[in-house]
């Protein structure tokens, strides 16, 4: 999951979300699910959410912070970093 979205989502819930959309985009159409199944799942999925919803501190990445180093984070290649820069680093093995 993006690390800027830490904390914000239950994974499990993103999890459970994940599947549905696999689901979704099932090649053949008999085995997606329709959109009165997709509108439930979802439902129930929040109200999962709100349910075990309690005041947590903020649980960081244990090495975000090392002694005074940049967070560590996956950067995509279709995601703009976050200064702005658009330009992205290769792979010291790609050239």
């Amino acid at each position: 999951m993006d690390p800027r979205l830490e904390g914000k989502y239950p994974v499990k819930a993103a999890f459970r979300i994940s599947q549905l959309a696999l689901k979704c985009i099932e090649s053949e159409q008999k085995n997606r699910p329709s959109m009165k199944d997709v509108v439930e799942t979802l439902e129930r999925i929040e109200s999962a959410n709100e349910h075990s919803r309690e005041p947590r501190p903020r649980l960081t990445h244990p090495m975000a912070h090392r002694q005074g180093q940049k967070p560590l984070h996956h950067r995509s290649p279709l995601h703009p970093r976050l200064d702005g820069n658009q330009t992205y680093q290769q792979s010291p093995r790609v050239r």
